[in-house]
């Protein structure tokens, strides 16, 4: 393996010690950012192994190791704020989230079981969040 191969090997296993570090990572194995950006731009072989590597999610799992070992350890507030993170479907926020589920359901109305009266409502109602403030029954306006 030539020298570059090598430097470039060690820098993903540094890259993934370190959680996706790109300055560890170069401190690492005593290289630039500009040759491991370089080397992103025109080696394709060496940037799909970057992104093949997942260390933000490796990462998330340290953390999560870190939250439990830390809940059976007796740590209160982590064992609160795991409910609140993970145990939102079973009631354990501060807030409630409601989601929207789409469009409401239009429903038709059937004016011939109206009565005069609700009629005059409907109509002064409508004609109030048209923007005019017009009595129903004289067709004038309000003041």
């Amino acid at each position: 393996m030539d020298a570059k191969k090598e430097l470039q090997s060690a820098f993903i296993k540094a890259y993934t010690k370190s959680y996706g570090n790109v300055a560890k990572s170069c401190k690492a194995v005593d290289i630039s950012r500009g040759t491991y950006y370089n080397w992103l731009k025109n080696d394709s072989k060496f940037k799909e192994l970057v992104d093949n590597c997942s260390p933000e999610d490796d990462f998330l799992d340290f953390l999560e190791d870190k939250a439990v070992q830390r809940i059976n350890e007796g740590s209160d507030s982590v064992l609160i704020f795991a409910l609140k993170s993970k145990g939102k479907k079973r009631g354990w926020v501060e807030k409630q989230i409601v989601e929207n589920q789409g469009e409401p359901e239009k429903q038709e109305i059937d004016y011939s079981k109206l009565t005069e009266d609700e009629i005059r409502e409907f109509i002064k109602l409508k004609r109030k969040l048209a923007g005019g403030d017009t009595d129903s029954a004289s067709g004038t306006s309000e003041t």
